[in-house]
């Protein structure tokens, strides 16, 4: 059974204080829109937050009042921390969206059965994620995450089934 902390995400670090009324001045680590918004909830120590008000600073700084802190000193005992979310709120995840942890470890199939390998990195690229797909002893294979190709994806018996198009196999 997964931790349900331990499957938090950090999205962000406390910076520090921004003025006397608790306001708190957060780096974000997030490309995920939406995540400080007005009634998210986000944990510091494992405690949950509910954002009271959220306004961007500058580009990747965002500042925040959450229930609960209402002073300086609250915040700067807060300083440094890790600011964390669930990551499969579906809120912000689209259906058949995956974190690339998610992915590395899945066991590769083409649609005739044959096992291609393992998923040991994810490329990004401009147009789309490639998958790199690894056998020890044998050449990788570069998959182009589209709906084309990438046929299914099962999380949970760790499987990914392709449909590799002629040429894509580079083992043979």
């Amino acid at each position: 059974m997964i931790d349900e902390q331990d499957a938090r995400i950090v999205i962000g670090y406390v910076k520090g204080p921004r003025g006397v009324r608790g306001e708190i001045r957060i780096t974000s680590m997030t490309d995920i829109v939406g995540r400080f918004e007005l009634g998210q909830t986000v944990y510091i120590d494992n405690q949950a937050c509910k954002i009271i008000s959220s306004r961007e600073s500058n580009q990747k700084e965002v500042l925040l009042f959450l229930e609960g802190i209402l002073d300086r000193s609250q915040v700067e005992d807060l300083s440094g921390k890790q600011v964390m979310a669930d990551p499969y709120d579906s809120t912000f995840l689209p259906p058949d969206t995956y974190f690339h942890y998610d992915l590395i470890g899945l066991q590769v199939q083409s649609d005739e059965g044959v096992y291609l390998g393992e998923i040991i990195e994810v490329i990004e690229t401009g147009a789309n994620d490639v998958y790199v797909i690894h056998i020890p002893g044998h050449t990788d294979i570069l998959i182009p995450a589209i709906l084309s190709i990438v046929m299914e994806v099962n999380i949970p018996k760790n499987i990914m089934l392709v449909k590799l198009p002629e040429g894509l196999n580079t083992r043979k």
